[in-house]
């Protein structure tokens, strides 16, 4: 029953935003550290208690690494930010998450998705950064290599939600986030959360 409920409520708020994004689905692995994880939205409620707790701000620009097919993408476009930025490692489930985000209703800022792998990119724009167990250590510690690398050329406070945070060591290792809370839902043990931020600039 609580499954159905899920469901539902999920259902509800797709078609309130216009967009689908149901369902599981095993990305194609052709990223550098071979260590890509499943994709599955997270519940529409997580999303947003935790999209609350990030505090967001007018200047931020929003990454979600292993966006998907859209969902937290599309919740942080209804937020009055900068723009959103989709990492999707699968061509085919990066082409879900454009439609979606051309379809959803209500947007504030503009969103891109980007095909890649997200161990390669530059985020010398990134303020927050949402990952929902996109990937593997290997991976988690090349992006906050080159996050970290991007701060060093342009000095700036930023802050991450991990979702399902199995690869939590590579924060700790990093030597220059901390970690602010975590979070534990009732009820949703794939919806743990810590959050990390740097020092600020």
């Amino acid at each position: 029953m609580l499954g159905l409920m899920k469901s539902a409520h999920n259902w509800i708020w797709d078609r309130r935003l216009g967009v689908r994004t149901a369902g599981e689905f095993k990305p194609l692995d052709t990223s550098l550290h071979h260590d890509a994880s499943r994709s599955a939205p997270l519940a529409y409620h997580l999303i947003s208690r935790y999209i609350r707790l990030l505090a967001l701000k007018p200047d931020d620009v929003v990454y979600d690494l292993g966006c998907g097919t859209g969902r937290p993408l599309c919740m942080f476009a209804r937020q009055n930010v900068v723009r959103c930025v989709g990492v999707e490692l699968d061509p085919a489930i990066a082409a879900i998450a454009r439609r979606n985000a051309s379809q959803l209703k209500e947007a504030r800022s503009e969103i891109s998705i980007i095909h890649a792998d997200a161990a390669s990119l530059d985020y010398s724009d990134g303020t927050v950064f949402w990952i929902y167990n996109s990937f593997g250590s290997a991976t988690m510690t090349a992006v906050l290599a080159r996050i970290r690398a991007s701060i060093d050329q342009q000095p700036r406070e930023v802050r991450f939600c991990y979702v399902t945070p199995e690869a939590e060591d590579a924060f700790f290792s990093a030597g220059w986030l901390t970690r602010t809370r975590k979070v534990r839902p009732l009820l949703y043990p794939s919806g743990v959360a810590s959050f990390w931020q740097s020092a600020a600039c």
